[in-house]
This record gives C-alpha cells, sequence and structure tokens, in this order.
C-alpha cells in the first residue's frame, strides 16, 4: 500500500547528488502576477514524500488539479510513478509550467492518486494558493 506523507509548493527543488538530500528552494503559498488577467502562472514544483509498505515496487498514478476560487478547475496530464522495490521511500517532484491564471484569490493545488488505471483518485493534499494581481499603473518601470 502507498501512503503520501507530505507536499509542498516551492520555486525550484535541488537534489545533492552525493548525499541524495533535497533542498526546497522558496516555498510559498502565494504568488503575485503583474499584469492582466487572463495570465500564466510562473513555473511552480511540487514536492511530495511517499513510501509503500511491500518489499515489491508500487506503481501508481498522480494528477495535479488547480481550484480557482469560483470552484472552476483546471487539471493537469496524469503522470506515472513508481516507487522501486528497494526503497520504502519515495519523493517524487511535479513541475507547473505555463499555467493558466483566469481570476485573482484563493486557489487550491490539489495533489490526488491513484494504484490502478480503473480506480478512483484519492486526494494527497491541497495546498493554498493566494494569487494576486498588480496592474502596472501609468509611469511605473516595467522589467
Amino acid at each position: 500500500m502507498i501512503f503520501h506523507l507530505w507536499s509542498v509548493l516551492c520555486q525550484a527543488v535541488i537534489t545533492d547528488k552525493e548525499t541524495n538530500g533535497v533542498s526546497y528552494i522558496q516555498a510559498f503559498h502565494g504568488v503575485k502576477l503583474t499584469g492582466e488577467l487572463p495570465g500564466k502562472l510562473p513555473p511552480i514544483t511540487i514536492g511530495t514524500a511517499w513510501r509503500k509498505d511491500s518489499t515489491e515496487a508500487e506503481k501508481f498514478r498522480l494528477r495535479v488539479t488547480l481550484e480557482a476560487p469560483s470552484g472552476k478547475k483546471k487539471s493537469t496530464d496524469e503522470i506515472s510513478a513508481e516507487i522501486p522495490e528497494e526503497s520504502n521511500n519515495y519523493r517524487f517532484n511535479i513541475r507547473l509550467l505555463d499555467h493558466p491564471v483566469n481570476e485573482s484569490g484563493m486557489h487550491f493545488v490539489k495533489v490526488e492518486w491513484k494504484q490502478t488505471s480503473k480506480g478512483k483518485w484519492k486526494p494527497a493534499a491541497i495546498l493554498p494558493l493566494n494569487i494576486e494581481i498588480s496592474t502596472p499603473k501609468f509611469g511605473d518601470s516595467i522589467g
């Protein structure tokens, strides 16, 4: 069986090749976008950690859904993941690039998983993401 341990929103993930230690760079719960809507999120990484209780390799599927304050949802494609036989713990990082944004306010990033293609999606994490929009005023320098 697979268990979700934790998830975090951050800008980048660095893994030390010698120690396999991980640094989650600039963790956050909100972003400020400049311009007008619709817009796009800056690159976001969702760091996740998982555990399995068997000695066999465990395959599963992941997806991420961004839920806007209005309730509208936009999901990513399904992502295949596997915890190898020789490991009980597994880190999986999901990168969101150019994800569309149509409204400001409190959004929720939902990480879901299922173990079989026909299984039901199970919630793993719900992460708050406050999106603020800043419109440049006449005379402001841009860039």
